[in-house]
């Protein structure tokens, strides 16, 4: 089965393509994939972010962040955006969660499959764990790196503090108290680790990947980046760090 969205996107079983060719045009990864799926099947509804936390991470063994969805819906954006889909098909309702409003128009494929098995392949091969999500969220994080400061003001950096003079800016603002805490913290382990002394306009952007905090205050990651970029006359030149499970990459 695929999907024809507002008649100017075809959702393949992989990815999606151009009304009319018959091959995929932008194979998707699992979570985009998941995502725009989701969507798909829940049109016309206000979808909250516990749902997507549930379906698109939880039930596939996988723990979910506000991080990780602001990532994953720029990511659906841009593709939608590709195809000259507008921006307001995919609303945001601010502490709720998203509505999908598109013309969505069934098209039967004899040859097409369901795409439910092949995501759980997709979930669970090592491939996609451990070697491509890394590769593609470095590629994520450098390029918003870039393109923050070409354009700022169309990139989500988002400042939640100083750190010894040091703007700590991330790419979430809807982190509750605590997880903006852990982070202020975690930069200034970094700047520490690395003997960083910060000028007044010196910046450190920071992601965590699926960062999670229990009563407890029991804190864990799978991986860290860091970006400390230091003004100089007149541009700022950046130095990046990636932690893996607290090792340097």
């Amino acid at each position: 089965m695929q999907y024809l969205v507002e008649n100017k996107m075809v959702v393949t079983d992989s990815g999606v393509t151009t009304p009319g060719l018959e091959s995929t045009e932008q194979e998707l990864s699992a979570l985009p994939y998941r995502l725009l799926f989701f969507f798909i099947e829940n049109n016309n509804r206000l979808v909250t972010r516990e749902e997507l936390f549930i379906q698109i991470w939880e039930n596939y063994d996988q723990t979910p962040s506000g991080t990780a969805l602001t990532t994953q819906i720029s990511i659906l954006r841009k593709v939608m955006a590709s195809y000259g889909i507008a921006d307001d098909v995919l609303l945001t309702k601010p502490k709720q969660g998203f509505v999908f409003n598109a013309s969505i128009e069934i098209i039967s494929d004899e040859k097409s499959t369901s795409p439910i098995p092949s995501l759980i392949f997709i979930t669970r091969a090592k491939y996609w764990i451990t070697g491509l999500s890394v590769v593609i969220g470095l590629i994520i994080f450098m390029l918003g790196i870039y393109i923050w400061f070409i354009e700022h003001d169309r990139t989500p950096w988002y400042q939640i503090g100083t750190v010894k003079t040091c703007s700590v800016y991330v790419w979430d603002n809807d982190m509750s108290p605590m997880v903006t805490s852990y982070y202020l913290k975690k930069a200034d382990e970094f700047l520490h680790e690395k003997n960083i002394e910060c000028s007044a306009r010196d910046k450190i952007l920071e992601y965590i990947q699926h960062p999670g905090i229990s009563e407890t205050n029991d804190v864990y990651e799978t991986k860290q980046f860091y970006s400390y970029c230091k003004w100089m006359k007149e541009s700022y030149i950046c130095n990046n760090t990636y932690y893996s499970a607290g090792k340097t990459k």
